[in-house]
């Protein structure tokens, strides 16, 4: 028999190939909160791999904007420098919206200059730098990705999963996502503080 669960929606899936055990509302739209956290990481995984980066020697430069987000934070403050894979931790462990939010903000410059090359003109540079935000470009990935994933009832308009109209998902789709993400190596050892593992 099922289990006695209080929460409106939730799903029990088979970890190896997300198949459903037991489940209620599973299909219902709903806010997700942190558990947007989970496509961060993915969607970060994926561009380190792109971009060919090592997550224990690429430093990222915490920007003015990330250590004001509102909720759970990793503590950090402006002009601190980490490790990628040290901000990954910063997210996944105290799911710190700060540390989601410098993630996006990192590889989504990475995306901007990829397929927007700097201009020789300070002026169109500046033009297009207003134009085009980092962070916006880096959700647009993980969309993109939940499409692959075929998660039909999933949309993120956020890093962090702080409160949005617009961000929503199900039970079921977050079930096939976990499955998904902890087949990951990297991801798993990320979710680990005794991590110590180089990817």
């Amino acid at each position: 028999p099922p289990p006695f669960v209080t929460a409106q929606s939730w799903i029990i899936a088979d970890g190896k190939n997300g198949k459903l055990i037991f489940g209620r509302g599973e299909t219902e739209k709903r806010e997700i909160a942190s558990l947007t956290k989970i496509m961060t990481a993915y969607t970060a995984l994926q561009l380190t791999k792109k971009f060919e980066l090592n997550s224990g020697q690429t430093i990222v430069t915490i920007s003015e904007n990330a250590p004001f987000v509102e909720g759970t934070s990793a503590l950090l403050e402006e002009g601190d420098q980490l490790t990628l894979k040290d901000l990954m931790h910063g997210m996944m462990l105290p799911s710190g919206n700060d540390a989601a939010l410098s993630i996006a903000e990192f590889f989504g410059g990475l995306i901007k200059n990829s397929l927007f090359p700097k201009m020789v003109s300070e002026d169109s540079e500046e033009e297009e730098d207003k134009q085009i935000s980092p962070v916006k470009l880096f959700v647009k990935e993980m969309n993109s990705i939940a499409v692959q994933l075929g998660l039909k009832d999933t949309y993120f308009a956020n890093p962090h999963g702080l409160i949005n109209p617009f961000s929503k998902s199900t039970a079921s789709d977050i079930a096939r996502l976990s499955c998904v993400a902890m087949k990951n190596t990297c991801l798993l050892y990320t979710s680990d503080a005794a991590d110590d593992t180089p990817y």
